[in-house]
């Protein structure tokens, strides 16, 4: 066995030293950062809950008629509110201009082919099934051994409904969500029991014993540590920092390989699913006796024979946390972190696995929806349960054959499974929600249920009571817990209720310490609380459970906007500016910019010279005319002191807002405004000279609409490459960013100096960003020594 030693460093970072005995060095051994438990023998008590916010009653029976009532769902952390402003999402920011999708969509940490897996995945689900069952997890495994096809298009469009601020969909009747009882019976997930704490434990949780000399953390865990620490030591001559999950797979899998990669994914229109999926067919055969290899890969990390099965196990679950349940930015990779969780499962401990599921889901979506690039946004999260839920809910999928095991979302999978949707479709499909099925996953009742939380309810009704219960999910990253809002109050159609005005969040709490999370855990979970709800009984029309209230204000948070400006998303896939020639009207459609300057240039010009006149009047004193305040811009010049600045300690310890500068950054290139800057006073005066003369005036309105387009296309590959290029190299390309410029300067009668004065005052400030990270740096090194 390995050595196990914690070690701390003068700024109180601990870690954990994996070392193949205790003399070995230190620069030879495996360290892990640790992070304190909050789960465990050595995790600190947690503090007594104090004044639960849980209502006695969940649901509230109201009159849906003159003659009949209903029931609507309750919400504690949200209050009573009737404000009516726009709900953002990525459609109303692509519509306005300030976002656009590029070529391609792609989801980091979608369930994809890995060789060896589904061979290791049919052993465990049949050497381990009776483990797999009483941790209630056997068919969120078995749903692993297919992939899960999408169409892009469909994707887009949820993309485009998706709505931070609120965490649902927004459709044309209303709004929907992925819900807690959605992973459970999509996927499997269990939502209740232990707290997911992925952390490495230390030396001393991995080694210590209790009173009977039984250790507080499964033996499994060590094995696991003990092995990674091993594959590490010969991957590249120890020089490795990770493992990769194929070195994994090899290590612990001896299975005969029977699967190949799938072919790459086509979209293309089918009338039924193609014969083959590609997958496995999810069939199970009997497991045999250990093979002398996998009795060979036991004996390297000296397993004892007894405890073969359980870290046999252990090992199989690391890898499908990391690579199906919460995979995060290190794509490919096991995670150590998952040891700890992996082995209290395989020791027969259930854990919550669809809080975190459902809090990673909605930060990856909220990731996306709130870029203006989201097509360029590394946003990992396990985007095949979103699948899934949309083939459920949307019918957008040919189903597998009748009969097929496992969790729901099984029945869509396999390559091919899609149905094609060309752009307009996939919106109507999705913003329209016509053809939804908002009941799909509701309990059926034959008449309403008083459910009450008393402890002796069946295990399925405790699930379906506490994900109709609004709280805030939580998903542990190091020392701090992600932290979403959970509404279903506001989705409440979907388990049979009628849906009012949902009011306003009391607290939009995303990001909590570890006593927070533990405080938000334990309200999500909290049981025998003897509250009640009543469980409606299945609605004939669930999209007619809206109050009148509801319906008048949904129309002006929402509406149909997406529906009346279909034209501008499906043109934005393709470029992130409006159509040439058009400009957004009151309503969000779309009018030709040009068709009247082709007829009448004099009122154009005197259109354009009162509102520079104006702007000169309103906003800046008589002398400043002529100097680069006065542009013609939708907002205020900014000065370099306006972008973002960060020092040293900044970068160091909040690196998150490195991405925060650089989409600030794209959302100010996306909004300059091509026709206002274009419509210069200088522009104007050259139209009014050329209007003199009709046939001078053909001519330069030829040349004047050949030299915006292209200038247009110049800005366009600039803006491009600007948004393309880290902040980490953006002052790589500084050379050849002003070459172009000073292309676009040759055009005199076209201005561009504000342009020229934001881009200074960026590569102003990613020089300072450059000589502060290489401050960090300096400083990281000088730590490192400190520490070793």
């Amino acid at each position: 066995m390995v050595f196990f030693k914690d070690d701390s460093s003068p700024s109180g970072v601990r870690h954990l030293m994996i070392l193949d005995d205790e003399s070995q060095s230190i620069d030879k051994g495996t360290i892990l950062a640790v992070f304190d438990p909050i789960v465990g023998r050595y995790a600190t008590a947690w503090p007594r809950l104090t004044n639960p916010s849980y209502l006695e009653e969940w649901s509230k029976e109201i009159p849906s008629s003159k003659t009949s009532t209903t029931w609507t769902l309750q919400a504690t952390h949200y209050q009573q509110s009737a404000e009516s402003t726009p709900l953002p999402t990525l459609g109303r920011h692509i519509i306005e201009g300030q976002a656009k999708w590029g070529d391609d969509i792609k989801f980091a940490g979608e369930f994809h082919y890995i060789k060896g897996y589904w061979e290791w995945t049919e052993d465990v689900l049949s050497r381990c099934k009776n483990n797999l069952q009483k941790v209630k997890i056997y068919d969120a495994v078995y749903a692993s051994l297919f992939t899960y096809d999408n169409n892009s298009n469909i994707m887009r469009a949820f993309c485009e409904a998706w709505c931070p601020s609120t965490n649902t969909l927004l459709t044309s009747f209303g709004e929907l969500s992925i819900s807690l009882w959605d992973l459970h019976t999509l996927a499997g997930l269990p939502i209740t029991r232990s707290l997911y704490d992925e952390v490495v434990p230390c030396a001393k949780e991995l080694t210590s014993l209790d009173e009977v000399a039984s250790r507080f953390l499964p033996r499994s865990c060590s094995y696991l540590l003990h092995d990674y620490h091993y594959l590490r030591k010969i991957l590249n001559g120890g020089q490795s920092s990770q493992v990769p999950i194929s070195e994994w797979i090899r290590f612990w899998s001896k299975k005969l390989t029977k699967y190949n990669k799938p072919p790459p994914r086509t979209e293309k229109k089918r009338v039924a699913r193609p014969k083959s999926t590609y997958n496995p067919l999810g069939n199970l055969d009997v497991h045999g006796e250990w093979s002398p290899a996998e009795k060979a890969s036991f004996s390297k990390i000296n397993i004892k024979e007894s405890l073969r099965e359980e870290t046999y196990l252990a090992a199989f679950l690391a890898c499908w946390l990391c690579v199906f349940v919460l995979p995060n930015d290190d794509i490919n990779m096991i995670r150590p972190s998952t040891f700890k969780m992996a082995g209290i499962m395989a020791s027969g401990r259930t854990v919550g696995l669809a809080i975190p599921v459902l809090a990673s889901i909605y930060k990856g979506l909220n990731k996306i929806a709130g870029s203006s690039r989201p097509s360029r946004v590394c946003s990992t999260f396990s985007v095949h349960f979103v699948h899934g839920w949309l083939a459920h809910y949307f019918k957008n999928h040919h189903q597998v054959w009748q009969g097929v095991r496992g969790p729901k979302m099984t029945t869509f999978s396999g390559e091919g499974g899609a149905k094609y949707y060309d752009p307009a479709d996939a919106r109507k499909r999705i913003h329209k929600g016509e053809l939804v099925s908002l009941t799909c996953a509701m309990i059926t009742n034959e008449k309403d249920f008083t459910y009450v939380d008393d402890g002796n309810a069946e295990e399925f009704e405790r699930n379906y009571f506490l994900a109709i219960r609004s709280n805030y999910l939580l998903l542990r990253q190091g020392g701090y817990f992600i932290v979403e809002p959970y509404s279903p109050h506001r989705f409440g159609r979907q388990f049979g209720f009628y849906q009012v005005v949902p009011g306003a969040l009391k607290r939009d709490v995303r990001r909590a310490s570890l006593d927070e999370g533990i405080h938000y855990w334990r309200l999500c979970t909290l049981s025998k609380t003897f509250s009640k709800a009543c469980l409606p009984c299945m609605p004939p029309n669930a999209k007619k459970l809206s109050s009148e209230d509801y319906k008048t204000w949904w129309n002006k948070v929402h509406g149909c906007v997406f529906q009346e400006n279909i034209a501008s998303l499906i043109n934005m896939e393709r470029s992130g500016e409006l159509p040439r020639g058009t400009k957004p009207n009151n309503g969000g459609g779309l009018v030709d910019a040009n068709s009247q300057a082709s007829l009448h240039v004099a009122p154009l010009a005197n259109e354009c010279n009162a509102q520079a006149n104006k702007r000169k009047s309103t906003s800046h004193p008589t002398e400043e005319s002529s100097s680069n305040a006065d542009r013609h811009w939708k907002r205020p010049k900014k000065d370099s002191g306006s972008l973002p600045s960060h020092d040293v300690d900044d970068i160091a310890d909040h690196p998150l807002q490195i991405e925060t500068f650089t989409e600030e950054l794209e959302k100010d290139l996306v909004n300059i405004d091509d026709d206002e800057s274009q419509g210069s006073q200088r522009s104007v005066m050259w139209l009014n000279e050329l209007g003199r003369n009709s046939r001078v005036f053909e001519g330069g309105k030829f040349l004047y609409k050949h030299q915006r387009e292209f200038l247009q296309n110049m800005w366009s590959d600039l803006r491009e490459k600007l948004a393309s290029t880290s902040i980490d190299f953006i002052s790589s390309i500084k050379e050849d960013v002003f070459v172009v410029l000073e292309s676009m300067k040759s055009f005199k009668d076209f201005d561009i100096s504000h342009l020229e004065e934001l881009l200074e005052a960026l590569f102003a400030q990613a020089t300072a960003y450059d000589e502060a990270r290489s401050i960090s740096s300096e400083k990281g090194s000088k730590n490192s020594l400190i520490d070793n």
